[in-house]
Formats: structure tokens, sequence, C-alpha cells
């Protein structure tokens, strides 16, 4: 089998090779198959949406004003598998913020909970608080194009102020 290589790259008569000049494995036959030796292993990515990978969205720097307000699109099906809140400023009266997922053609407001009980927005201020993700998976888990938003849902939020939301979402 004869080679052109070009830096770690060759054509061959009957496919595609890559490795050092002198030792290359191929990897494409003629007909365009990826062809792996047996004792080699190959390994692929699929793009920015690994099935299983963890990434994180923010909600940074939001007051009473903005808790109905939507903060994320799905660009991928995933689901949310931690939250975390933290505010400079508590809502001044009891209240409960939750997040809420929402399909196509729901309305903020109309959603399933993705957190099990909301954060306590009349704890205390500056001190971190861990959201507890719904038991019913379905809740948690988001198509592409679903949105997140959040929703008072008890009390209020009228002095809520500086706050973020960190979610953890896997993909799936």
């Amino acid at each position: 089998m004869g080679y052109t290589h070009n830096d770690g790259y060759s054509a061959t008569g009957t496919g595609f090779a890559v490795g050092k000049k002198g030792s290359e494995v191929q990897v494409i036959d003629s007909t365009g198959n990826i062809t792996v030796p047996a004792s080699k292993e190959l390994n692929l990515t699929t793009g920015q949406f690994v099935t299983g990978e963890k990434f994180t969205i923010n909600y940074p720097n939001f007051a009473a004003a903005d808790t109905a307000k939507p903060f994320f699109i799905a660009p991928a099906a995933c689901q949310i598998v931690d939250a975390d809140l933290w505010y400079a400023t508590a809502a001044g009266q009891a209240g409960t913020l939750n997040v809420e997922k929402l399909t196509s053609g729901q309305a903020i407001g109309s959603g399933v909970s993705v957190l099990a009980s909301g954060f306590n927005m009349a704890a205390s201020a500056t001190v971190p608080q861990s959201g507890n993700i719904t038991s019913t998976a379905a809740d948690a888990l988001m198509a592409a194009g679903n949105v997140l938003a959040l929703k008072v849902t008890s009390g209020a939020a009228t002095s809520l102020a500086n706050a973020s939301l960190t979610l953890t979402g896997q993909w799936t």
C-alpha cells in the first residue's frame, strides 16, 4: 500500500491513514467506512452537547422585577440536576422562588416547577441556598426549545435584590 504523507495524514490507494510516517494506520477504507485496527481505540466527540456532560446556567444580578422573566432556552435535550441561589437583599417578607420549565406555547407562570420546594426569599441575605430538584423526573427534563423562567410560588419578592441563580444541567 503506497502513502502520500503530509503532516500525519496520508492518502492511500485504498483510503485514508493517519500516523507517523512509516507507521500509518488506515482509518477510512476505499468505500468511506471508518476502520479501526483491533489493537487500537477510536474516540469521537459529537460537538458541544455530549451526553452526560454537565454545564452551568447562570442568571446573575436579578431583582424582584425580574422574577417572571425567562432566562434560558435549551439548545438540546438536557436535565436540570442542581440549583443554587444567593442574594444580597432578602425579599422583606415571606416568599418562595422556584424555577419553572415552559414547553412550546406555555405562558410564563403556567409551567412545571423544576425544584421540589422553592428557595426561601426571606432567609438570611448573603447565605447561599441549595435547591432540591423535583422527584418528578419529567419536570426536570428539557427538550430542545424548552425555556426556564423564575416564578414566585408563594408570598412576594418585594425587596429581593442583587440575586444570582446558578443551575447545573446535564446533556441527555
